[in-house]
């Protein structure tokens, strides 16, 4: 009863650790939104004057951005490394009473530990905050552009 205690408090943090992964990622695509907004939203209206006070506010906008998606792409990386502690951590646990090697425990274990699925998420998780991070490398280098030229 103990063991299975310990392997329930494993499997719970990781699903806790997966749900913050999560939260933090719902977060910063909104932060992230709402900077990409900010910058396209003169654009859209047809409001960006040729002035250099807007390229400013553009070249800050785009390094606070991208300030935002290196946090945003730091805080993905260290909670999917996290995530996987507890559940190697419960994986270790070997079920010498139970008849059934395919148990409900192992199979649940067995499906969260697939590196397949894990790095698949995981790729497409930091692919979106790639192209968050090349948008702002491209607005800040359009600023820089338009500061030195006009």
């Amino acid at each position: 009863i103990v063991q299975l205690g310990l392997y329930n408090v494993a499997v719970s943090y990781a699903a806790a650790e997966a749900q913050m992964i999560w939260a933090r990622f719902n977060a910063m695509l909104v932060a992230n939104t709402l900077v990409g907004a900010i910058i396209i939203a003169p654009v859209a209206a047809g409001r960006a004057p040729p002035e250099q006070n807007s390229d400013l506010a553009w070249l800050v906008a785009g390094i606070a951005g991208l300030c935002l998606a290196v946090i945003w792409h730091r805080l993905t990386v260290w909670g999917w490394r996290s995530a996987k502690i507890p559940l190697e951590y419960a994986g270790k646990f070997h079920w010498t009473h139970s008849d059934n090697l395919m148990d409900h425990y192992a199979q649940k274990l067995q499906n969260s530990l697939d590196p397949s699925k894990q790095d698949r998420i995981q790729q497409w998780a930091l692919r979106v905050i790639w192209l968050f991070g090349i948008a702002y490398v491209s607005v800040i280098g359009s600023a820089v552009f338009f500061l030195i030229y006009r």
